[in-house]
């Protein structure tokens, strides 16, 4: 529940290109036409996301 809250919080593109990526298991090449961007546009958002959702659960507690 706590990453479903924190996923959540992240902006529109990390979160579309993060659901993509590691929940639908596209590739970067996929989620770029998915999303009509570029592969260097999905890799920035879902680095951001990455790092984002880590800094968030570890200010709650979670490592992971």
């Amino acid at each position: 529940a706590i990453i479903e809250e924190e996923k959540s919080r992240l902006p529109a593109r990390q979160r579309e290109a993060n659901l993509l990526r590691n929940w639908e298991e596209f590739d970067e090449a996929e989620t770029a036409a998915a999303k009509r961007s570029s592969e260097g546009s999905v890799k920035t958002h879902c680095s951001r996301a990455t790092h984002a959702l880590a800094r968030a659960l570890r200010s709650r507690g979670l490592n992971l």
